[in-house]
């Protein structure tokens, strides 16, 4: 992999995550109520446990649909 590249792919990530932060800071910091605060915190961490439940199902590659019953 040539040098400016590389340097280029770690920008581009070191940037990526800081406006990723930068976003998250700005929604902790809205004008919102302790209740809000707690009901946004409960909603990132149920959506961050679906996620892992959906990304840690095996799945099957070739199966699209339900397999019929067989008669």
């Amino acid at each position: 992999m040539n040098a400016t590249l590389l340097f280029d792919s770690v920008l581009t990530v070191l940037f990526s995550l800081a406006l990723v932060g930068a976003g998250g800071l700005t929604l902790w910091l809205l004008p919102w109520s302790d209740a809000d605060r707690d009901g946004t915190v409960r909603a990132f961490g149920t959506v961050a446990r679906h996620l892992g439940e959906v990304a840690g199902r095996p799945r099957s590659p070739f199966r699209v649909a339900p397999v019929a019953p067989a008669r």
